[in-house]
């Protein structure tokens, strides 16, 4: 992962933002941890867009991570898909960390203006990748 960017959402709950540049999976992505733990991955892939939800219960399970697909592949769109999911259910996926781990959730104010810089930082790595040489 390249062009990191740290979102800050609530104590010991954040985001990463970045650029993931790999065969057959290329596109900004964001991640977003609670007491170091994964909780929610968004992959905004050129081929192939998903979000990983609840990805502390998911991730390693029997029936393997699972995946959303976004309802339309336009970038622009796509990351408004990602600012709804960190504005509108994170308390969801901040539930699937275990009991150990938890933190009071954010609020639904953190919740919006994380969502919002979330979604600012997506762009701007993607504006920033697309200013560089190929």
């Amino acid at each position: 992962m390249s062009d990191l960017r740290r979102v800050a959402i609530a104590d010991d709950v954040w985001a990463v933002v970045g650029w993931i540049d790999r065969p057959g999976e290329v596109g900004p992505t964001c991640s977003v941890f609670a007491d170091d733990i994964e909780v929610l991955r968004c992959d905004l892939f050129e081929h192939g867009p998903h979000i990983h939800p609840l990805f502390a219960a998911t991730h390693g399970a029997d029936l393997g991570t699972m995946r959303w697909q976004p309802p339309t592949p336009a970038i622009g769109d796509l990351i408004d898909w990602v600012r709804r999911e960190v504005a509108v259910n994170l308390d969801v996926h901040l539930r699937a960390v275990p009991d150990a781990c938890r933190r009071p959730e954010p609020s639904e104010d953190q919740r919006r203006r994380a969502a919002d810089r979330i979604a600012d930082e997506l762009r701007e790595v993607v504006r920033s990748r697309a200013a560089r040489p190929t």
